[in-house]
């Protein structure tokens, strides 16, 4: 629940910072959010709408980022006679936004995966040459245990992601010996298999992966 509320309080901050200073901006329910762009016409609106996606894009790489990731869609209506009420500039808007999230939904997987790859090099310190180092390990084993090109791929990705539960836990608790735990943190620590497990197997990139 907390990393839910930090996430909401993110994407919010975000929104905020991409919209002028009349636009109004609130949390409709759940993770969904509605802005209200006084005075915009269509053109203005887009515009506002790839400022706000650029900054969800590039969330993952800023220094004061408080979660790994970030995604959006965005669906937008205009108001052009005083016929459409709002209940139709919402629906307009909603119908908008499901087409370019089920258009969106491969490539936001791609690009969440490759974010928690980077946090976990960054927390394990992974320098290039140790990258360098894992390819040629996984380029030797699937020699040795004579896999397939995608079998090797796997491999690859595996040792890549194979901590990733590891990004749940408390910073003090990532990189702690565990001969230096106590008992109850060595009973949090052990979990974070299990909680890589979940995550791994809920994307399709990597389902099959968590399965074998």
């Amino acid at each position: 629940h907390k990393a839910g509320d930090r996430l909401l309080q993110e994407a919010a901050l975000l929104l905020r910072e991409n919209c002028r200073e009349e636009d109004f901006v609130a949390r409709s329910g759940g993770d969904e959010f509605v802005i209200i762009l006084e005075g915009a016409d269509q053109q203005l609106t887009e515009q506002i709408c790839n400022r706000i996606l650029k900054s969800f894009r590039a969330y993952s790489s800023r220094k004061d980022k408080r979660t790994y990731y970030l995604s959006i869609s965005l669906g937008s209506a205009t108001k052009t006679s005083h016929d459409q009420t709002m209940d139709l500039l919402m629906k307009e808007a909603d119908e908008k936004q499901y087409q370019k999230k089920h258009q969106m939904k491969k490539r936001v997987r791609q690009e969440m995966l490759a974010a928690i790859k980077g946090e976990l090099e960054q927390n394990r310190g992974m320098s290039p040459e140790a990258r360098q180092e894992l390819d040629h390990l996984v380029s030797e084993m699937g020699t040795m245990l004579h896999l397939t090109p995608a079998r090797r791929n796997n491999l690859r990705m595996l040792l890549e992601i194979c901590e990733v539960g590891r990004l749940t836990l408390p910073v003090s608790l990532r990189n702690k010996p565990v001969w230096e735990m106590s008992s109850e943190e060595y009973q949090k620590y052990v979990k974070h298999s299990e909680t890589g497990y979940r995550i791994v197997s809920g994307a399709p990139e990597t389902k099959k992966i968590a399965q074998d």
